[in-house]
Parts: C-alpha cells; sequence; structure tokens
C-alpha cells in the first residue's frame, strides 16, 4: 500500500495511523528547499511545517521495514537549481530515498492567473539539456557520499527522465507488463497518468475488479489492446501518444533484463 502526501498534515497522530495501517511506502512531494520558493510553487507558506511533519515522522517510524520513506521533487525551471539541495534535504532528514520527476503539463489549458504556476513553460522539456545534466550529475555524486539514493519516476534513471526519448517513446515503457493502476472504485487504467490526459474517461477503461478477478482482467481483451498498442508506433487513442515526451516514460523495470522484443502481447 502506497501513499502520497505532502505533508502538511501528517502530525503524529495521522502518521501513527498510517504506520499501524501497515502502510508499505511513504511518498512525500516537497518541490523545493525554500519557503519562498515552495510558497511560489504550492501557494502555501507550509515548508517549515512539512519538514517538522516529515523530520517527527522519520524519527518516529525510519529504519523500520516498513513504511519506507522517499521524497519527490517535480523539476521544472524555478527550482531545477535546488535540486542538489534537496538531496542534502532528504540525507538531513533521515530519508533514505529522493526521487526526480519532470512537471507534467497538457498544452491545452490556459493560465488563470499572473503568478501561476503549473503550466508549459515552466516545463523543462526541450529545454536547459546541458545545465539538466551538470545538476543530476552533481546529484548522483552527492547522493553516493551521502548514502542517498537518488532515481527517477517510472523507474528509470534520472538522466533518462528528463531527456526527450526519440519518436517512438512509448515503446519503452513496462507498465501494460509490469503494473497495475486500480482507482478507488476499482478501475484499471493504463497508469496514474492516463486518467488526466483525456477527457473521455472510459476509454481508459480495462475493466473494474468489482466485477471480475483481477487475474482474469489482466490478459482479457482490452489490456491485449492496450499491450499492442503500446508496441505500435502509433498508439492512439491510448494517452501514451505522448509519453517520455511531456512527462516522464516508464522505463524497464530494475532488473528485469527483459527487451522490448521479447515482450509478447500476454503475461502468464
Amino acid at each position: 500500500m502506497l501513499f502520497n502526501t505532502n505533508a502538511v498534515l501528517l502530525d503524529e497522530r495521522r502518521g501513527d495511523m498510517l504506520a499501524e495501517a501497515g502502510l508499505d511506502e511513504l511518498r512525500v512531494s516537497i518541490d523545493a528547499v525554500t519557503p519562498e520558493l515552495y510558497r511560489k510553487l504550492r501557494g502555501i507558506d507550509k515548508l517549515p511545517q512539512i519538514l517538522a511533519n516529515l523530520r517527527a515522522f522519520v524519527q518516529r517510524h525510519g529504519g523500520q521495514e516498513r513504511p519506507r520513506v522517499s521524497l519527490w521533487f517535480t523539476g521544472m525551471q524555478e527550482n531545477l537549481e535546488q535540486l542538489p539541495d534537496f538531496v542534502r534535504l532528504g540525507a538531513a532528514l533521515g530519508v533514505p530515498e529522493v526521487y526526480l520527476q519532470r512537471l507534467v503539463f497538457f498544452g491545452d489549458g490556459e493560465r488563470i492567473a499572473d503568478d501561476a504556476t503549473m503550466v508549459p513553460e515552466q516545463s523543462l522539456f526541450g529545454t536547459l539539456e546541458q545545465r539538466q545534466a551538470g545538476l543530476i550529475a552533481e546529484c548522483e555524486r552527492l547522493a553516493g557520499e551521502l548514502g542517498v539514493i537518488f532515481r527517477a519516476s517510472g523507474a528509470t534513471t534520472p538522466h533518462e527522465s528528463v531527456a526527450v526519448q526519440g519518436a517512438h517513446p512509448w515503446q519503452g515503457c513496462y507498465r501494460p507488463w509490469a503494473l497495475i493502476y486500480v482507482t478507488a472504485n476499482g478501475n484499471l487504467l493504463p497508469c496514474c497518468i492516463a486518467p488526466f490526459a483525456t477527457p473521455e474517461y472510459a476509454s481508459l477503461m480495462l475493466g473494474n475488479v468489482f466485477e471480475r478477478p483481477l487475474a482474469a482482467l489482466w490478459n482479457d481483451e482490452p489490456y491485449q489492446h492496450l499491450r499492442q498498442a503500446v508496441l505500435s508506433e502509433n498508439p492512439a487513442p491510448w494517452p501514451c501518444q505522448h509519453c517520455g515526451v511531456r512527462w516522464s516514460l516508464g522505463g524497464p523495470m530494475q532488473g528485469s533484463g527483459v527487451s522490448s522484443q521479447e515482450r509478447g502481447y500476454g503475461i502468464p
């Protein structure tokens, strides 16, 4: 069981409840290491409170097999220079893993205010490649020195997570063969990004675990269609068509040792 949070409300009582409920992993999203930038990006002046909550949670529940605690950093032009300090922050808090992911944008919205955030102009896609590479290399070195694991979303390396992935980037994704995304009401979707990529929610559904067994759905026609589409040159109408271009690619599972040519449409 995995839980994503900004840790604003992660007080002692809630933290203990999560741990006692058998939580496997707690992912904490912190996109800045200074209160000023955090306020600009997140719209609330809560970074000191967040760090205090997280520090207390790690002190009470860190060092145990679970829940695993990790920090997540959404990289964009405003905060990229703070990435090394983000790695240092993770080490100072006693958090063993820190992750980099790119800002997700869809290109079809409008800026609602002059100081609004999360718009295409902030994205790292196609920009600052040389600076990105230098900062990521610095963070990899720094993480090694501090004993922190530095990774990226989608089971990729930090370098891969911000790189342009070629003409058919979706073909490197292993999610349809290795991961399952289930919503609270039981719907199976291609991934966590999919419901935000199209207004046609029904077109994304691969089945519902409250209606049919998961084992039956896993190799049913909708999943087979998804896998065929991901291996094709044009996965439309699936939301995969721009994956790896505007958000991070779901790369090979670590240690899988399986190439794209070895993948079939089904799973035993």
